[in-house]
């Protein structure tokens, strides 16, 4: 990794100094030092960061979290740092030597980094609600939806993964929800596990009590 590391512990700080106002004060040098990494790389530095140090023990914000892409935060270390994957020192720098790097310039790139990190999300936000809506229109096989989204099976799968989430588990509460609608319509088992997709009855009684906690006629019963 390449490291910046901001070792406070013999600074003399004044004796009515806050411990947490200095603290407070730290986090934020690494946010700017962050921001002017970033002002100077043509590459957006999401893809670099990995982790983030800090002295105290309180949990990380969803601020800090976007500023720094996800990265892993660890807390009560003994130093404040940032740590780079390697690779950084290879990037191309994007910085006319000309032009001055001034304080209004980085925070205006810290703002892009949360607009750039809140834009990701969003789009997450919509690929998973894409996968939902094919396995609703009867798509139900990881290929298939992939090929449907034009991105392979391993990029489905890493989408998915940053919402928690997975193709096997959208795919049960697509299945889920349309097993009690079938239900409540009073069809029989065999026809709803042939809707479904199911091989037999015994296989979608099976699911339907994975899923529910109850059978298929357990569940009848309560619409009664």
């Amino acid at each position: 990794h390449l490291v910046y590391i901001i070792d406070d512990a013999d600074f003399p700080y004044a004796p009515q100094s806050d411990a947490q106002h200095i603290a407070f004060n730290m986090e934020n040098v690494l946010i700017f030092v962050h921001g002017v990494i970033s002002s100077l790389l043509k590459t957006p530095i999401g893809n670099f960061i990995k982790k983030v140090q800090y002295k105290t023990d309180r949990p990380s914000t969803e601020f800090y979290k976007e500023i720094f892409n996800n990265a892993y935060i660890q807390t009560n270390s003994k130093t404040y740092a940032l740590f780079y994957d390697l690779s950084i020192i290879n990037e191309l720098l994007a910085w006319d030597n000309e032009k001055p790097l001034t304080s209004q310039y980085v925070y205006s790139e810290i703002q892009k980094l949360l607009s750039l990190q809140n834009q990701e999300i969003n789009q997450v936000n919509c690929f998973k609600s894409r996968v939902v809506e094919l396995l609703e229109s009867g798509v139900r096989q990881q290929i298939k939806v992939a090929s449907k989204l034009n991105c392979s099976t391993a990029t489905l799968r890493r989408n998915l993964n940053q919402q928690n989430t997975s193709f096997r588990k959208l795919k049960e509460m697509v299945l889920n929800r349309e097993a009690k609608i079938l239900l409540s319509q009073h069809l029989s088992l065999i026809d709803i596990a042939e809707t479904l997709g199911f091989s037999d009855m015994r296989s979608f009684i099976r699911a339907f009590k994975q899923w529910s906690g109850i059978t298929p006629t357990e569940y009848m019963k309560l619409l009664l």
